[in-house]
């Protein structure tokens, strides 16, 4: 037992003299030893090649253990940091080449084009009067030598100016019409034919749900058979109410049921004909 303690100590001992010597050896950089050095330090037992190195310096994580294996973690915030400047001068490169575009595009557009529109007095009917061939070739001839000095000079375009006439209608002259006011004819013929659509719509569609052999009563007919219906009830309960108060004889017993059957189906009748829509046979 002694013997056994003995060795479990000495085991301890040299385990920590062992993870002693491979903290300081990775605290020196390999580069910076001597080549018997370096082969003295690769035969050095790893710390984490028994459970007893392992519990006493565990590796924290996937990152402590790829810098006990000598490769350097990805630094991703750096990375994202990094595209998200590149990302943000490309688009400050791109903002700036479209201002420069629109720029170049406000210069390069002519002022005569702006002139021409503002000025309000050119018409396509106009045709300017011009001299004849004789004077115009006269007068060319006395102009040439006053232009000689002046060739640099380029020609102006001739633009025909023509001023609109003063017109002495003062706007209110469309409140003066005889139809000021109401609907337009065109307007009230497009209503008319759209109702009529409705119309032939609603009847094809009332038509198809119709079964063959039936027709819908018309709107006439069913008022007609309506006020028939509620004349024939009150003549029928005013002849119940003519009745003795107590049934005694046969025959008036007889009477008093048919009455209240004729009664029965004419309040039914009255039921169905009340519906708006009535389907009898043909």
């Amino acid at each position: 037992m002694q013997n056994n303690k003995v060795d479990r100590h000495s085991l301890e001992d040299e385990g920590r003299r062992l993870s002693d010597i491979r903290r300081q050896s990775e605290s020196v950089s390999r580069w910076s030893l001597r080549p018997g050095q370096r082969q003295v330090l690769s035969k050095l037992p790893h710390q984490n090649s028994s459970q007893l190195q392992e519990c006493l310096d565990p590796v924290r994580g996937v990152r402590d253990a790829l810098r006990r294996q000598g490769i350097e973690p990805v630094n991703h915030a750096r990375n994202n940091l990094a595209a998200i400047r590149a990302q943000s001068d490309k688009s400050r490169a791109r903002k700036a080449q479209e201002q420069e575009a629109a720029q170049a595009a406000q210069v390069s557009r002519p002022s005569s084009a702006a002139s021409v529109r503002s000025s309000g007095y050119a018409s396509p009917h106009y045709t300017p009067h011009r001299p004849s061939t004789d004077r115009r070739q006269s007068d060319v001839r006395s102009e040439s030598g006053r232009s000689a000095g002046s060739s640099s000079q380029a020609l102006r375009p001739f633009v025909p100016v023509v001023r609109a006439r003063a017109s002495g209608d003062d706007g209110s002259a469309w409140l003066k019409k005889d139809d000021y006011g109401c609907v337009p004819q065109y307007l009230i013929q497009r209503q008319l034919q759209m109702a009529a659509a409705y119309a032939e719509e609603q009847a094809e569609k009332e038509a198809s749900l119709i079964p063959e052999g039936m027709r819908m009563l018309p709107e006439e007919e069913r008022l007609e058979m309506l006020s028939l219906l509620e004349a024939s009830r009150d003549d029928t309960e005013a002849r119940i109410r003519a009745l003795p108060f107590i049934i005694e004889t046969p025959s008036q017993r007889k009477l008093k049921d048919g009455l209240e059957a004729k009664l029965l189906e004419v309040e039914e009748a009255l039921e169905l004909f009340n519906q708006p829509q009535v389907l009898v046979a043909i």
